[in-house]
């Protein structure tokens, strides 16, 4: 066995060939509740809060203020939602995040909210 390793390039190099068991053990039971759950009543869980996300915001911003640019079709989009603040971004993270809401905070007018689907129903 040489003491040298041939990486493959790019990130590919970075694989791990077996996992650690501790986070292997962590996988497997979220995998478990995710199945114990079933993934149609996930589905429909996430539907609903991000469908109660949306309208919450709706009832919250008026239109001159907020733009909702992902698809109002809940079977085009998942637990996230993209925005358009026409305000200052920094008042509008500010009043989210003292509300709870994760908010992933850019520099420019989009901000992307997500209302992450819980286990439990």
């Amino acid at each position: 066995m040489m003491n040298e390793i041939e990486l493959a390039p790019g990130a590919d190099s970075f694989r791990l060939c077996n996992p650690p068991p501790f986070l292997a053990c962590m996988n497997f039971a979220s995998l478990e509740i995710f199945h114990e759950a079933g993934m149609d009543r996930v589905l429909e869980k996430q539907f609903l809060l991000t469908g109660y996300l949306e309208f919450l915001l709706k009832k919250n911003f008026a239109a001159t203020e907020m733009t909702v640019i992902t698809p109002e079709d809940h079977s085009q989009r998942g637990c996230q939602l993209s925005l358009i603040f026409h305000m200052d971004l920094h008042k509008v993270h500010s009043k989210l995040e003292s509300s709870g809401v994760v908010v992933i905070f850019r520099s420019y007018n989009i901000n992307d909210l997500s209302a992450k689907v819980a286990l439990w129903w």
